[in-house]
């Protein structure tokens, strides 16, 4: 048959002989072992030869044909009907039917998954900043066999032959046995027996949840789905081929299942946990299965990506011998040089979450993922030949799901691994799906990160993700690297592509950014994920959040497991604001507010670069000073909140709490509805008059309302208490705190106990009004008092500490006890109030009392009560104690706080934090802490008269923080600008096998295995059970 011939002049049959003579010649099969029916890659024949073939079939018959073709129509029999018969009339390739893109129904903020945090390792770069940086400066990362890499291989003949006579260049991660076990709690023995694809997840897993301002803590227990793709077991086949070195930690340390399960369990996620392998599309198959997951409920956040570490050179040099490894050592994507890839070490993650779900905590939107697809390449022209339409199917699902016209595709992260027919293949695919209908002036842009990190295989897809996320927060396309001149197969202006040969600004054809990102596993396993830049106008908005607790300055928490590992995050803090003179703390402060908090933690408030560096350059040192507040370890029981009583109103009292914190005031006008509807008058009116003086039934009710919205607000910021303890008419807010009472019914009983207390005092002549003192009197020196007729009725009303007790009865009698024990150099001092209470001057009042509190009902305890009306008991959650008796003791019999307190103490509570607009039982407390021997106890306060209440209570949040307390220090300043923060100092050490391959049998050779610190092995044995020297060597 002549050259000059055409499909025209052909018959199939001629095409399919002359098919088989070529494919004979070729191979050097015998015509009986061709045959038209089976991929022609099963007999044998390589992609370039399918690129031959295309040509000669060119030159054959007169056509211009796509170098695919072979791969198209995989069989002689399919080739030679299409080249005879044209192209069949069925064959959709451009519009590929989709009948369902899954999702169901659902509105674009729970259909669209936002990317919230992200975080990697690639050659040539340790985090993302560095990165962006090598991406944009078109810098490349890989490089020759790092020094003791595979340098147990070295001994072992075979493998080493091997390792001489194939290319090694790839991309390599430095010291791949550095670890910080101590972090996540394991032993060096487990460590050493965990594959470090394992250890590097649980690391970045970290990493990415930093940079996604989401303490890790606060994920505990909840719906959390872990996704990563992992195709190699390196380690695993490293340490089973050394029995004598292999350990049962290994059974879990080498599974590749046990990578996403290993962070499951490390940071108690709960949603699925899932190990993806479909080798070079892994991660992308695993982001995937991610954005299907928080679509369908099973997570409401996913941590998604792949790991790939080349711990061993067998596939390297398996690829070698194959010849698919770039001789010049680098990828050259879509370049007419293209000579094969190279392999690399990888990790990334992305930390995903619903839209809707992102904006209503406030998160940072990185990108978004409209949609995604995977699909099989089916039965290809071989198990490990791409097939091109499939590669068209898999974009078109991708986009269908998105909702995405593919011609507003500004750029796409390609496979792109630099084959010569690998990618002809893959742009023909982008050609026929975003480039149809698409204008020459907008082309597709085009670039594949494996030219700056070679290929990273199971994580290919996350490196060319994060790389994307990046680019469309910077606007700016980096180049791809090595492209010399486009590659001859691909007809670039008909598919309307154009590959990125310098950093681009971002074209935004649509007015957003949109991408696509490519990864095609070598069995056949295909993704495409469709990301597009985040704009709220899009999605319903969040309720927003507000500052609750806006002033000057910031507060820093620094933390660590550790003393050593919170100095450390400290100074790393301190040089970092340090270089940046100018930096506003507060979108610092956020970014720490979202941090994990360790166990050992401090505190430094700020108003200033320079007085921040300074401070945390002291918590560095180990020192305390003003503006610090550190522990080395939590406290070992938590803190009690105590609810004091009458005495703390002023005439100011929270009038600076309302007018900055919306949240305090919210809770204000709730109660204030109930006060409004007992009392008839209003709270917040009150606390708006400059002027007011609060009387006896004013006071009360307010201090009530007070210590409740403070205890809510305290308790929205996560300070709660371990208990609570109250103190007179404090017992009504200690009640609710500790569940004993609804808040609607704590305002009731403190509306009528406050207004029979007022009418009391009103029914009474000024001279017939009893008093009240403080005095520095025992139990039993009162009751001797009480036998002197000047004294007689004077009556104790608080045990409040050792040497501090609340009298109360006739004025006359209270003010000459007062002159009395002044004159004898003791503390007395008369109190502003009008009447004695829990005197038996109030029982008057305990019928109308008891009547009014009849119809509340208590509520079960949820929290321990140490009860000062029954003299320091505890009642624990669960008990139902305040019905009628209880208030009724309350008001008459006096107030057992020494006891209250001492139990306090007995039971381990060393932090004490009293509840009330000014303190005015730290005083007691303080006396029974040295009393019992607690000289160090924390006695805190929530407000302080003539103190700025905002700065008050920051700095108890700051106080209870470094004390334990899961503070959320975001609501402080509420959403704005966050500028990261350093990410952990990870205290590395080496963890790594003793095993070492061996080419002869080392079970043949007598005595004990001994690996000796130079890496080699030696065998001691006594010389009875070695006959001869010649024996061993016989072996």
């Amino acid at each position: 048959m002549s050259e000059s011939q055409t499909p025209a002049t052909m018959t199939v049959e001629q095409l399919r002989g002359w098919l088989r003579d070529w494919v004979v010649n070729v191979t050097g099969l015998t015509p009986e072992e061709v045959t038209d029916t089976k991929p022609m890659e099963n007999f044998g024949l390589s992609s370039r030869d399918a690129v031959v073939l295309s040509g000669e079939l060119e030159n054959l018959l007169g056509v211009q044909l796509d170098a695919t073709i072979a791969y198209e129509y995989p069989t002689i029999q399919a080739l030679a009907q299409r080249l005879v018969d044209g192209e069949p009339a069925s064959r959709e390739r451009t519009r590929p039917r989709v009948r369902h893109t899954g999702g169901g129904e659902q509105t674009p903020g729970t259909h669209d998954i936002a990317i919230v945090g992200m975080a990697g390792r690639f050659p040539g770069a340790g985090n993302l900043s560095d990165y962006w940086s090598m991406l944009v400066e078109g810098r490349d990362g890989t490089g020759e066999l790092p020094i003791g890499r595979w340098s147990e291989y070295a001994s072992e003949e075979v493998m080493s032959a091997k390792m001489a006579e194939q290319p090694l260049t790839g991309g390599y991660l430095p010291d791949l046995a550095n670890f910080d076990a101590e972090f996540f709690g394991l032993s060096p023995l487990e460590a050493a027996n965990m594959d470090p694809q394992q250890r590097i997840m649980l690391e970045v897993t970290w990493e990415a949840l930093e940079n996604a301002h989401i303490a890790p803590n606060t994920l505990r227990g909840e719906s959390v789905g872990v996704y990563l793709g992992s195709s190699s077991n390196d380690y695993g086949m490293l340490i089973t081929a050394d029995p004598a070195e292999a350990h049962p930690y290994a059974l879990t340390g080498t599974a590749s299942s046990i990578i996403p399960n290993r962070i499951s369990y490390a940071f108690d996620f709960r949603g699925p946990s899932v190990s993806v392998d479909t080798a070079c599309s892994s991660s992308l198959v695993a982001v995937h299965q991610a954005v299907r997951s928080l679509r369908d409920g099973d997570s409401d956040v996913a941590i998604a990506g792949g790991v790939n570490i080349l711990a061993s050179p067998f596939v390297t040099t398996a690829f070698g011998e194959l010849g698919v490894l770039s001789p010049t050592g680098h990828i050259h994507a879509f370049s007419d040089d293209a000579d094969g890839f190279i392999r690399s070490d990888g990790a990334g993650v992305v930390v995903l979450k619903r839209v809707v779900d992102a904006l209503a905590d406030g998160d940072t939107v990185l990108a978004v993922i409209k949609g995604s697809a995977v699909n099989s390449d089916g039965h290809s022209n071989g198990l490990t030949a791409p097939n091109p339409d499939a590669q068209i199917d898999v974009l078109a699902r991708a986009y269908a799901d998105a909702g995405v016209d593919p011609t507003e595709v500004d750029y796409v992260e390609a496979h792109g691994t630099g084959t010569i027919l690998g990618d002809p293949i893959e742009a023909t695919a982008l050609g026929a799906v975003l480039g149809e209908g698409r204008e020459m002036s907008r082309p597709t842009l085009l670039g594949s990160v494996k030219s700056n990190i070679g290929h990273s295989e199971s994580a290919a897809g996350a490196a060319g993700l994060i790389k994307v996320v990046q680019a469309i927060g910077e606007g700016v396309i980096p180049p791809s690297l090595h492209y010399a001149a486009p590659n001859r197969y691909i007809d670039f202006d008909a598919e309307r592509l154009e590959v990125v040969e310098d950093p681009r600004e971002w074209p935004e054809y649509s007015g957003r950014k949109v991408a696509g990102v490519s990864g095609f596993g070598f069995g056949g396993t295909n993704a495409h994920v469709v990301v597009s830049s985040f704009d709220p106008a899009d999605y319903e908005p969040a309720p927003a959040a507000e500052a609750q607790l806006p002033g000057e300055g910031a507060l820093l928490p620094v933390s660590g497991l550790l003393p050593s590992r919170r100095r450390q995050a400290a100074a790393d803090l301190a040089d970092f604001l340090a270089e940046r003179a100018d930096t506003d703390l507060v979108p610092v402060a956020r970014s720490l507010a979202g941090r994990n908090h360790g166990r050992s933690r401090a505190v430094v408030t700020a108003t200033t670069v320079e007085e921040a560096v300074k401070r945390l350059r002291q918590v560095a040192e180990g020192k305390v000073s003003v503006g610090i507040t550190a522990a080395d370890s939590p406290a070992a029981v938590g803190p009690v909140f105590v609810y004091s009583g009458f005495g703390s109103q002023h005439r100011l009292m929270v009038k600076e709490l309302v007018a900055a914190s919306p949240m305090f005031r919210a809770r204000l006008e709730e109660l204030d509805e109930r006060v409004q509807f007992e009392s008839g008058w209003s709270i917040l009116e009150l606390v708006g008059d400059d002027e007011q003086t609060y009387d006896t039934e004013t006071a009360q009710v307010a201090i009530t309302a007070i210590q409740i919205a403070l205890t809510d607000l305290l308790a929205a910021f996560g300070a709660r208490p371990a208990a609570v303890m109250g103190m007179s008419m404090g017992e009504i807010a200690a009640a609710y705190a500790a569940g004993g009472l609804t808040a609607d019914d704590a305002m009731q009983i403190a509306c009528h106990r406050a207004r029979l207390m007022g009418e009391g005092e009103k029914s009474l002549p000024e001279d017939q009004l009893g008093a009240m003192a403080v005095v520095e009197l025992s139990t039993e020196a009162l009751v001797e008092l009480n036998a002197e007729e000047a004294y007689a009725n004077i009556e104790p009303a608080v045990y409040a500490g050792p040497g501090m007790t609340t009298v109360g009865g006739p004025r006359e009698q209270v003010t000459a006890l007062v002159e009395k024990l002044e004159g004898e150099g003791k503390f007395a001092r008369l109190l502003n109030v009008k009447g004695a209470g829990h005197t038996s001057a109030v029982e008057p009042l305990l019928g109308e009392l008891g009547f009014e509190t009849a119809g509340i009902t208590a509520q079960p305890l949820h929290t321990p009560l140490i009860s000062s009306v029954d003299r320091g008991v505890i009642h624990q959650p669960g008990e139902t104690v305040h019905d009628t008796d209880y208030w009724l003791r309350m008001t008459r019999q006096a107030v057992y706080f020494q006891d209250a307190t001492e139990q306090a103490f007995a039971n381990g509570h060393t932090t004490l934090v009293e509840i009330a607009p000014n303190p005015v039982a730290i005083m007691g407390m303080m006396n029974t802490a040295f009393s019992v021997g607690k000289p160090d106890a924390q006695l805190l306060f929530a407000l302080k008269r003539k103190v700025s209440e905002i700065e008050s209570l920051r700095d108890l949040l700051a106080k209870l923080y470094a004390a334990g307390a899961p503070i959320d220090f975001s609501l402080v300043y509420g959403p704005g600008e966050v500028l990261p923060a350093p990410s952990i100092t990870w205290k590395h050490q080496r963890y790594w096998t003793n095993a070492r391959p061996a080419s002869h049998r080392a079970a043949d050779l007598p005595g004990q295995r001994v690996t000796l610190p130079n890496g080699m092995v030696a065998f001691s044995t006594t010389a009875d059970q070695v006959p001869s020297a010649l024996s061993l060597l016989e072996r």
